[in-house]
């Protein structure tokens, strides 16, 4: 009887059985600060509320005096199979201490997954679900400036040259975007001719784009 207690006390060898798994929809995300030579961390924020990060860049935004700010998209409650999305918010925090501590200062809730993010032209441009849109910095909140819902999938993918912006969709492959700031519109002036589930993507120059996709594919 004492050894089957001892047994049932004692805690199981994650190096040998491996790390519990939370089960569907069940998340457990951080933003992480660390130096990549001496692999130290100098913040380590856990999110809370089951939230998944899903995406982030930095952003400098165009009246905050070359100041640079960290985007995160997050979702909450998420669940891949089926898929299942509950809240998506973008969180935005100011580097402090010369960019090893991170001050919290707002969350913007939006209607979808925040599934990309860019910096383009002193503001955010962000993916959500199948619409494309960009964020000023307000002082309470993300502040929506623009936005195109003509895409015909998930956005999984932005990057931006010059006013050139790649939009990669999860199952339709790469857009080329232009923004005209005199009008405040988004123009798709191009699209790939076979459609690739997209899992990344990177722009090699001003005209070349190299991707991959699910079934293991890498073209240009």
């Amino acid at each position: 009887m004492d050894m089957d207690k001892d047994l049932d006390d004692e805690k199981p060898d994650e190096l040998l059985l491996g790390t519990p798994k939370p089960g569907s929809g069940k998340w457990a995300s951080a933003i992480r600060i660390f130096d990549v030579k001496s692999l130290k961390s100098f913040e380590l924020l856990e999110l809370e509320d089951n939230e998944a990060a899903v995406s982030l860049c930095t952003c400098v935004f165009h009246d905050r005096a070359g100041e640079s700010f960290l985007c995160v998209g997050c979702v909450k409650d998420f669940q891949l199979q089926p898929k299942i999305a509950g809240t998506g918010t973008i969180h935005v925090y100011r580097f402090l201490e010369g960019g090893t501590k991170l001050q919290f200062l707002h969350k913007t809730p939006v209607e979808n997954v925040p599934g990309a993010m860019a910096s383009f032209q002193g503001r955010l441009i962000v993916g959500i679900g199948k619409a494309l849109k960009i964020f000023d910095l307000g002082k309470k909140k993300l502040l929506r400036k623009c936005e195109n819902r003509g895409f015909p999938s998930q956005i999984v993918h932005t990057e931006c040259q010059g006013d050139r912006i790649i939009v990669g969709c999860m199952a339709d492959s790469f857009f080329v975007v232009k923004y005209k700031k005199m009008e405040n519109q988004f123009y798709i002036v191009a699209d790939d001719v076979v459609p690739r589930w997209i899992t990344s993507g990177v722009m090699l120059d001003y005209d070349t784009i190299a991707g991959s996709d699910k079934f293991g594919n890498i073209f240009i």
